[in-house]
């Protein structure tokens, strides 16, 4: 079976608009707390995907053993059978913080939007200016000791 959507860019723009306003809440709290954000460097990065039905099926096969004990000799008949079948494998949910419609009756297309914000705090105590000094100092053979002026 195909499956069609009519305007994938629509569901890219209501994930991206949830998307955000999700990480202006995050930025908003890391605020409160005094991180400052505001001043902060910051670098984005977006990813999407789209998940079809059919390339979610995942094959795999049961294991199941009968022991039969036969009337004639004492024999043991195992019966050993693994049948192949397909599961539904969707996109798990626990790599997201936000799921729309998380409840499906039936295998949907799954759409997926990453927003990565990264920033770049300004240092917590601003840099001081290191000067370097330069003495010498002549000790003389009594132990005395005498700044030289060198230029």
């Amino acid at each position: 079976m195909d499956y069609y959507v009519g305007d994938q860019a629509a569901c890219y723009d209501t994930l991206r608009t949830v998307a955000m306003r999700a990480m202006q809440k995050k930025l908003d709290a890391f605020g409160k707390l005094g991180v400052e954000i505001e001043d902060s460097h910051r670098t984005a990065a977006e990813k999407n995907g789209a998940y079809f039905p059919l390339e979610r099926y995942t094959a795999y096969k049961a294991h199941s053993s009968m022991s039969l004990n036969s009337r004639r000799k004492g024999q043991v008949a195992n019966d050993i059978r693994k049948p192949s079948t397909l599961f539904y494998n969707k996109v798990p949910y626990s790599q997201f913080d936000i799921v729309l419609r998380p409840e499906i009756t039936e295998p949907p297309v799954q759409y997926t939007y990453n927003l990565t914000l990264q920033c770049q705090l300004p240092p917590a105590f601003p840099a001081k200016e290191v000067k370097e000094l330069v003495k010498y100092v002549w000790i003389t053979d009594k132990g005395d000791m005498r700044e030289l002026n060198l230029p």
